[in-house]
């Protein structure tokens, strides 16, 4: 089993939370990356990830993922990876919770079928939506393991986001993309979440090999710094929340 899915469950038994590894030292950019608009947001109302316009595809592509678990996060197009990426990290979350709790009504030398069900479903979904990031910005030799724990710093970073937004997040599809370019003065296969730096974008042009919208290189490579600005914050409770995922 990934082990960094393994100790969220060990941990998960005393707290219900992750214990995970602190970033590694000298690979973070040396700026802020996540450009919340502080003004903003201290003179607005926060507008709940309910009213948000992506969110009834949010709650389908949810659906979609309990019948289908094997399917494919990275989408061809940001509203694709980003929403596959958020519904699946909060499934693989809901799984290691209800594993642990089940476990702790039931103690005993090992896990029961049905426990080691959930702990196999949570271990290919996290594997899947790791895909979903761009991690060539990771020395080789360390790459899976930056990249696994850049993905739950993620999660938690577009919990904070998307319960904080005080303006509508339109996450374009295809279509929408297309027209979004064509407003801009010069055409780009990639889009950033509103008042934020974490950015998609589609890595080659190449159609022939095309591996769809990946959380972006420098996003990928900023996530921990994103993560320090917010991980102190209160995140509003919300289904898909995973507050405490990546470190309690």
């Amino acid at each position: 089993m990934n082990q960094r899915l393994m100790r969220a469950l060990l941990a998960g038994l005393l707290s219900l939370v992750l214990v995970a590894l602190s970033p590694l030292a000298g690979l973070q950019a040396a700026t802020p990356a996540l450009r919340l608009d502080a003004a903003r947001a201290k003179g607005s109302v926060a507008i709940p990830i309910n009213e948000q316009p992506f969110y009834p595809d949010l709650l389908l592509i949810q659906e979609q993922w309990g019948n289908a678990p094997l399917n494919r996060v990275v989408g061809d197009s940001p509203r694709e990876t980003l929403l596959n990426f958020y519904a699946v990290m909060a499934r693989v979350n809901q799984l290691l919770h209800r594993t642990a709790l089940e476990a702790k009504r039931d103690p005993g030398m090992g896990w029961s079928a049905a426990a080691r069900h959930k702990i196999t479903e949570a271990e290919q979904l996290f594997d899947l939506a790791v895909q979903a990031l761009d991690a060539d910005v990771f020395p080789e030799s360390i790459r899976k393991d930056m990249a696994d724990e850049a993905a739950l710093q993620l999660k938690e970073v577009l919990d904070f986001v998307f319960t904080h937004s005080t303006v509508p997040i339109q996450i374009p599809d295809a279509a929408g993309l297309k027209a979004y370019n064509e407003q801009r003065s010069r055409s780009s296969e990639s889009w950033s979440l509103p008042n934020t730096s974490i950015t998609l974008a589609s890595p080659t042009k190449d159609a022939s090999d095309d591996p769809g919208f990946l959380f972006a290189g420098n996003t990928v490579r900023d996530i921990g710094r994103m993560y320090e600005q917010i991980q102190d914050r209160v995140v509003v409770k919300q289904p898909f929340a995973s507050s405490g995922f990546y470190n309690s």
